[in-house]
């Protein structure tokens, strides 16, 4: 893949987040407590770890849908 691909899949997955955040936030059904994307679909949760005084966690997600499709890998850190 090429890195204008690539950038391209990326820009195109962040639109995607962007553009549903807030509706995720409301959404009546949404876990409080519980590790979720902040849209889309969480697989293969690994690396919850701590580190130099930070949480951190890594996982693959579909930005774009609630279900396995165009899988990436996303991370989140906490102090």
């Amino acid at each position: 893949m090429s890195k204008e691909i690539l950038h391209q899949n990326l820009s195109s997955a962040h639109e995607e987040i962007a553009s549903k955040k807030n509706l995720m936030r409301q959404a009546k059904m949404r876990q409080k407590y519980h590790f979720m994307a902040e849209q889309g679909w969480i697989n293969d949760p690994n690396g919850l770890i701590y580190f130099r005084g930070r949480y951190h966690f890594f996982y693959q997600y579909n930005p774009y849908d609630s279900y396995w499709g165009a899988m990436h890998w996303g991370a989140c850190s906490q102090r």
